[in-house]
């Protein structure tokens, strides 16, 4: 741009000072054609490198409002200490499937017992850590399976859509026989979790 401009101002200073002296040096009609062709040419140059910036400036900065904005949505939707859905994503989860006429889903509530005690006799620290071990746990039991969210401060929405109450009541059934045979161990402590559903 710079230097686009400094050609610009190059050009306006010749053209009045060609306007008020004579010539320092005649040049032939084929000379001037030359010069202009060149002149024309650099000015195309320059024009084509700064449009090419500007288009490249542009575009990296429409990709990293696309990555800010997925990170934003992801934040939103998602509980920032377990990394499960919120209640505000699960709502609509829960709207899609009431709206899904033919469709069965079936879904509980989950509460882990005595969290308060937890947090209280061993700190908020291992209370954090128990909800990110169960969490993903859960995660990865609920991978095809349902949806799961984090309701409230220890309560947990499953969701598991296309089936009925026998079949949902089996995956709670196993989720509280696994989580019981695997303790939360947090600096050295180890503490078993049973939950109620």
């Amino acid at each position: 741009v710079i230097y686009m401009a400094f050609l610009l101002t190059i050009n306006i200073i010749v053209y009045f000072y060609g306007k008020s002296h004579e010539p320092i040096i005649i040049l032939t009609e084929k000379q001037g054609d030359v010069l202009n062709v060149m002149y024309t040419i650099t000015l195309f140059i320059c024009m084509f490198v700064i449009c090419f910036i500007f288009s490249n400036t542009n575009q990296n900065a429409l990709e990293k409002i696309n990555i800010y904005n997925k990170r934003l949505k992801k934040e939103a939707e998602t509980d920032a200490l377990t990394g499960l859905i919120n209640r505000r994503s699960m709502y609509n989860v829960l709207e899609e499937n009431m709206n899904a006429t033919e469709q069965t889903f079936s879904v509980a509530l989950g509460d882990i017992d005595f969290f308060k005690k937890i947090n209280d006799t061993k700190g908020h620290n291992f209370g954090d850590e128990v909800l990110k071990n169960i969490s993903d746990y859960f995660l990865l039991f609920m991978k095809d399976k349902g949806y799961i969210c984090r309701w409230g401060g220890e309560e947990f929405l499953f969701l598991f859509p296309d089936c009925d109450i026998e079949k949902a009541y089996g995956y709670i059934v196993e989720i509280r026989k696994k989580k019981k045979k695997t303790p939360v161990v947090y600096n050295n402590e180890t503490i078993d979790i049973t939950m109620t559903f």
